[in-house]
């Protein structure tokens, strides 16, 4: 599809994407909008990072709130900020660490994720996990199946079609056959005629 993990962050290849819809559906954080007919979503800068960079928004934050780096040292500095801050906000807590299974973006919140109108346990909705696990691939495996019979009735068609052919053949040379020995024997009857 259009979505792709890379560096742990969800990648959109924006030419692979039809403009379904799906991913909109289905993101718990409502990230990928359909934009031009097709989703559209931050990218990280993914450009400027394969060439060494910094994404902007990191680059050009004036408080220092944003970071981007190796997951790990992102989750110290984001445990160190919490410990900060604690005393003023006693519900703080490092969001995206477990999240979904951990997530690509870390955050530091000052309160519940529902306050923040975060989603508190993050998960595909039911339905798009069962579309994903279950009705793509097995519409798949029909496609698969459907090509499969396809070929399979292609050369039935061609064997009865080739047997048709032996037989309309078979059936004009014995009427060759028959048409020829009548011949004969309409000649040999008038040649017997014209002895007597």
């Amino acid at each position: 599809g259009a979505l792709y993990k890379e560096d742990g962050l969800t990648r959109l290849n924006r030419d692979a994407c039809s403009g379904c819809g799906y991913c909109t559906d289905a993101c718990p954080f409502g990230v990928p909008n359909i934009y031009d007919d097709r989703s559209s979503k931050c990218d990280a800068c993914a450009a400027v990072v394969k060439a060494g960079g910094t994404p902007w928004c990191v680059k050009t934050c004036p408080s220092r709130a944003l970071m981007y780096g190796e997951r790990e040292e992102i989750l110290a500095e984001a445990r160190s900020r919490v410990d900060g801050i604690k005393a003023r906000y006693p519900k703080a807590r490092v969001y995206g660490e477990t999240e979904a299974g951990g997530l690509g973006v870390i955050m530091v919140l000052p309160d519940d994720p529902e306050v923040l109108d975060l989603p508190g346990n993050p998960s595909v909705p039911p339905t798009m996990a069962l579309w994903q696990k279950i009705v793509q691939p097995a519409s798949m495996g029909i496609t698969g199946l459907s090509i499969a019979v396809t070929g399979i009735a292609a050369v039935i068609a061609r064997r009865n079609h080739m047997q048709e052919v032996k037989q309309f053949h078979a059936q004009h040379v014995a009427a060759e056959e028959a048409a020829r020995q009548t011949a004969d024997v309409v000649n040999e009857a008038v040649d017997d005629a014209k002895e007597v």
